[in-house]
């Protein structure tokens, strides 16, 4: 197991990994100066999700659990997280801003629709239930705002990356207080 204990080492700190797709399907994670060659795959089981996967040619086998941009892996030898950054093209549509809204993570199917336009909500709130990968994923507000629009209703699909609510800023009130302020 020293392949994938070598990799905890690092679970502390905030580090930035590159992951390289090799034409062989296989992926190499450079974390440092630390080069390490992984395979995987994800299998649900009995309800919950699992990532058989090998680094460096040791084998593991942790409980998967995604939430929001942050990937959970559980094991006998301890939990790990990684967050996916929002891609930059994404930027736009995901931040603040005239254009900020909710993406969708993954293509998925939309069970519940909890805000419709109008709605003024705060960041964090939740704003659609959607099933990926056999898994309920909560889709929240990436900042507080109104809801101008929701683009998908119950029961329908979303392709990864797509916008599904469109929020605009609210103007902040201006509050008379001591001083002029």
């Amino acid at each position: 197991m020293d392949g994938w204990m070598d990799g905890c080492l690092i679970i502390y700190q905030e580090v930035d990994i590159v992951v390289t797709y090799d034409s062989d399907g296989t992926y190499r994670m450079q974390v440092g100066e630390q080069v390490y060659h992984v395979t995987g795959q994800v299998e649900v089981e009995g309800g919950a999700t699992f990532l058989h996967c090998s680094v460096n040619g040791v084998k593991s086998r942790p409980k998967l659990v995604i939430l929001d941009d942050t990937v959970h892996l559980f094991s006998l030898e301890g939990s790990h997280q990684v967050s996916v950054p929002v891609p930059k093209y994404l930027a736009g549509v995901s931040g603040s801003g005239a254009q900020g809204g909710a993406v969708a993570p993954m293509t998925g199917t939309i069970e519940k629709v909890l805000v419709k336009a109008g709605d003024r909500v705060t960041a964090g709130d939740p704003l659609m239930v959607m099933i990926a990968m056999k898994m309920e994923h909560t889709i929240r507000a990436p900042k507080s705002g109104v809801i101008k629009k929701v683009f998908f209703s119950e029961g329908s699909q979303a392709n990864r990356h797509a916008a599904l609510v469109e929020l605009e800023e609210e103007e902040e009130e201006e509050v008379g207080g001591v001083g002029g302020q």
